[in-house]
């Protein structure tokens, strides 16, 4: 295991084993010198540039054997966009269903990226409407353990087979909520993802 050859992450791990039965390993980031590790190996925040990584067994008496290398670019990740698609929602209302809503995610970097979180979130209230206690907002169904997968310079829609976008839905509270009838939620959508 190693990064692409070409990443926009700021980690970077590694996998590495021998065939033989080894007491430890060394390994070399970059011009820093060699340091006792295991498997895997992890390097975080890492700058853009260019980068090497160098590993070598151990023998019982301390001596090293030939070191295995990778050598890889990082970019400077670009932000990608959430581009909402909301023409024609189902209306909210109390105890209703959630209404989702359709995103478009853009990525602008030369590799593909894993989106693992997307939240939407109501900005403001209006006027006798407070969104902090009538609105519920679901996350998308994405997570580092079901991640959306764009590819490089490209996008993707959600829904998706198998990724619920986010979604809102208007509680049923117990009070008068007629102040929510037609009220317009200013929205902002947000997400978190890796290359």
């Amino acid at each position: 295991m190693h990064p692409n050859k070409t990443a926009v992450s700021t980690n970077a791990r590694f996998g590495f084993t021998t065939g033989l039965r080894v007491p430890g390993f060394e390994c070399q980031l970059d011009r820093h010198g060699w340091r006792a590790c295991q498997a895997p190996a992890v390097f975080t925040n890492l700058d853009p540039g260019r980068h090497r990584f160098a590993v070598r067994a151990l023998n019982r008496r301390g001596r090293h054997g030939p070191a295995a290398r990778f050598r890889w670019k990082l970019l400077e990740p670009k932000g990608f966009s959430i581009v909402p698609r909301l023409e024609g929602l189902a209306s909210l209302y109390p105890g209703a269903s959630p209404v989702a809503l359709p995103l478009r995610i853009v990525n602008p970097n030369p590799v593909p990226i894993r989106v693992t979180r997307l939240r939407v979130a109501a900005t403001g209230n209006p006027q006798g409407c407070p969104s902090a206690t009538n609105l519920e907002a679901i996350p998308a169904g994405v997570s580092g353990s079901a991640p959306l997968e764009v590819p490089a310079g490209g996008s993707r829609n959600l829904p998706a087979p198998g990724i619920s976008p986010p979604a809102l839905r208007l509680r049923d509270l117990p009070v008068n909520q007629d102040a929510c009838q037609r009220a317009r939620f200013p929205l902002a959508f947000s997400g978190k993802a890796s290359g």
